[in-house]
């Protein structure tokens, strides 16, 4: 069944349940409002009144676009619609028709609900059980949409992590390029020593005579520089030649 027919199915069950509410109403005026009223006509308005959001919700759901199992189960033949639909046209003319038979309009017609306590049971049950199975449908339908949208925002979430990755990766590979660049543009113009460090490292440390610079290791300044207890610049002055390199790399 395609949605419009399972819409007009609703709203065919709505017209029904409209009519019966109707005539109830109408019998309320005989007895003088709602409180003198049967039990079991006020039981059977009740549920109708129920009915009625549950309907429209079904109906809303049927105006989706894309299909749902949830309404081919519903609207199959001998489904919960055809089902309702049939069981309040059965209640409604069984109204109409004991109303009109017993002149409800005269005066002993009217002490009276129309139907047996056997036949309006019957009717309750049978609303009920078509009122709860489409609730117990929609709930389940709501369930499946959350599930969805769930599993949606965790691939909507690994997608964001995999561009945040992604675009840290290019963030570094720019910085990378960009110190690259200065550190050119540095040898570009000599600023910095353009002989081969490692080789005056190990230079400097094969010429370096045992011992040398011992006394600045043993020294205050030096301790307390290395333990963190003074400034964490440790200053070396000296004129040319005066031996700070070799210190350097005592």
């Amino acid at each position: 069944m395609d949605p419009f027919s399972i819409t007009s199915g609703a709203m065919g069950i709505l017209g029904v349940s409209a009519q019966i509410l109707k005539l109830c109403y109408s019998i309320y005026d005989y007895y003088g409002g709602v409180k003198n009223a049967p039990q079991a006509m006020r039981d059977i308005m009740k549920e109708l009144e129920a009915l009625d959001p549950v309907l429209y919700q079904l109906r809303v759901l049927a105006l989706r676009s894309q299909p749902i199992p949830l309404l081919q189960e519903f609207s199959k033949q001998g489904g919960v619609i055809e089902m309702c639909q049939r069981e309040l046209q059965e209640l409604a003319d069984g109204l109409q028709k004991r109303i009109a038979a017993r002149g409800f309009h005269g005066k002993v017609g009217r002490l009276t609900w129309p139907l047996s306590e056997a036949e309006t049971t019957k009717h309750l049950l049978g609303i009920q059980r078509m009122k709860s199975t489409i609730l117990l449908g929609l709930q389940a339908d709501s369930l499946s949409a959350s599930h969805e949208v769930l599993q949606l925002a965790r691939k909507v979430d690994s997608s964001l992590s995999q561009i945040y990755n992604a675009t840290e990766e290019i963030t570094d590979s720019l910085e990378y390029r960009e110190a690259e660049k200065k550190r050119r543009e540095v040898l570009k113009f000599k600023w910095l020593h353009s002989d081969d460090f490692k080789e005056r490292h190990q230079l400097i440390q094969d010429n370096r005579q045992e011992g040398t610079g011992e006394w600045l290791l043993r020294s205050e300044e030096f301790i307390n520089w290395k333990e963190g207890i003074s400034s964490r610049i440790l200053l070396g002055l000296g004129i040319a030649g005066a031996g700070k390199t070799f210190l350097r790399f005592s």
